[in-house]
């Protein structure tokens, strides 16, 4: 009731995630047209990342940014390590992984009992400047969605900090969602199962030789889609739009 009183009220509606425009289209008054919605997704403000690159984290770094907990467990990477690490020993002293975030205590006992715990390096909470640190530097920015129902649906905020890092992203989700065409588009995204840690432990392979050979190779027009500064130029615009609307109304 709440909404459809919101909703009756608005001249134009804005929301973060392509699933919540289209519910909100399917549910709306009579008095919204299906042009009065709009997407303007979560975005990352380019005044947060240099514009020449600080050098690449030696070792090879993937890291992860975010909390590990019972729906974003640590297993599935540490299932993957096991699989790469299995067909590539020569990668175990070449790779490193850090974790910034909380994490529970199943995770921290799951980090210690696996064969790759030296491998691996909890950081606990950071503020966000030195996760901006560490994501520009990182070889593979590693994002994992949660594992729920809505998975599909997620638009997680930390995917265009990953973005706007202009580092590779492995993300461990479902495909296909908006999230994975989102990221194929940009360039930076590879979209691999949580139910396959051998491919991805592939994929993780032809990062490492892809870095060697300096191939990503981002779409910078994607990219900018999602800069705050011209999302806050379709914000005004749609602002203006409902000015005009109401003068001539």
């Amino acid at each position: 009731e709440l909404e459809q009183t919101v909703l009756a009220a608005a001249d134009a509606v804005v929301s973060v995630t392509p699933h919540i425009v289209d519910q909100l289209r399917a549910r709306a008054p009579k008095n919204l047209g299906q042009d009065q919605f709009h997407l303007i997704p979560n975005g990352f403000d380019p005044a947060h990342f240099p514009d020449d690159p600080p050098p690449l984290a030696d070792p090879f770094t993937i890291v992860h940014t975010g909390g590990l907990y019972h729906l974003r467990p640590v297993e599935p990477l540490l299932r993957i390590l096991d699989a790469w690490f299995e067909s590539h020993p020569e990668r175990v002293g070449q790779v490193r992984v850090k974790l910034a975030g909380r994490a529970t205590d199943e995770v921290k006992k799951a980090i210690e009992e696996s064969p790759w715990s030296d491998r691996i390096e909890l950081l606990g909470f950071v503020s966000h400047r030195r996760v901006r640190e560490l994501i520009v530097s990182a070889h593979v920015n590693l994002l994992m969605i949660e594992q729920v129902r809505t998975a599909a649906w997620l638009y997680t905020g930390k995917v265009f900090e990953y973005i706007g890092a202009r580092r590779p992203i492995l993300t461990l989700g479902p495909d296909p969602s908006p999230l994975a065409d989102l990221l194929r588009d940009t360039g930076l995204g590879m979209i691999c199962s949580y139910e396959s840690p051998e491919e991805t432990g592939k994929t993780l392979e032809c990062l490492f030789q892809e870095e060697k050979q300096n191939l990503p190779n981002p779409c910078e027009e994607q990219i900018q889609r999602f800069n705050a500064c011209h999302q806050t130029g379709q914000l005004a615009g749609i602002f203006g739009e409902v000015a005009h609307l109401d003068r001539t109304s």
